[in-house]
């Protein structure tokens, strides 16, 4: 049972609690007390009832929304699998484009995006048509000291395909006091940066 069941089964105890309190003590209670209001006691505790039905309504919604889902490959470089590697040996890079209709059935994906020796998992949300600005997204990942690599990626407006539209490779030059230089690079080589898998989450 995990934390959220064990939440639920609390709040279950609860409300029979406040169940049994209501109908059954309740007579008891007013007997012995003067200036009673009982309609008031009742309500307040059909009140908090609800409430508690609320709040466990609400905890499953959140047990839904941390479901992980199923999970299917959109790309894996490694894979044996033709229809996973997609033909990208060295990763997939700028300028490219991953077509998958399995993408819209998603509400999740991670990217998992390498750059020299350093490697990052990046969770990217499914883009809603309701924010235009949500089917575009970058990461930055650090290749050494002094070089960063910027990846930008779009989704199709289909929500059929994933493009790696570009990487900008900078590296930071000069020393303490000097003015410090900035080379760009649009670079496709493997070192610089590529996204080794990408997963989908189904909805």
């Amino acid at each position: 049972m995990n934390e959220i069941e064990k939440i639920k089964d609390e709040t279950e105890k609860i409300k029979r609690d406040l169940w049994s309190l209501s109908n059954e003590t309740m007579k008891d209670v007013f007997s012995k007390l003067e200036q009673v209001d009982a309609t008031t006691i009742s309500e307040q505790i059909s009140n908090l009832t609800n409430q508690l039905e609320n709040f466990n309504s609400r905890l499953t919604e959140i047990e839904n929304i941390l479901d992980p889902g199923e999970k299917i490959v959109i790309f894996d470089m490694d894979s044996a699998d033709e229809t996973e590697n997609l033909g990208f040996a060295d990763g997939f890079m700028a300028h490219n484009t991953i077509t998958n209709a399995n993408i819209a059935n998603c509400k999740y994906f991670k990217f998992y995006i390498a750059s020299g020796d350093y490697q990052d998992v990046v969770t990217i949300p499914l883009p809603s048509s309701q924010d235009p600005l949500s089917f575009n997204f970058s990461h930055e990942i650090a290749q050494s000291f002094r070089a960063i690599a910027y990846m930008f990626f779009k989704f199709a407006k289909s929500l059929d395909a994933i493009e790696f539209v570009e990487m900008s490779y900078i590296i930071y030059t000069g020393s303490s006091g000097t003015t410090a230089r900035i080379a760009w690079y649009d670079s496709t080589q493997p070192s610089h940066g590529y996204v080794k898998k990408i997963e989908g989450f189904l909805k």
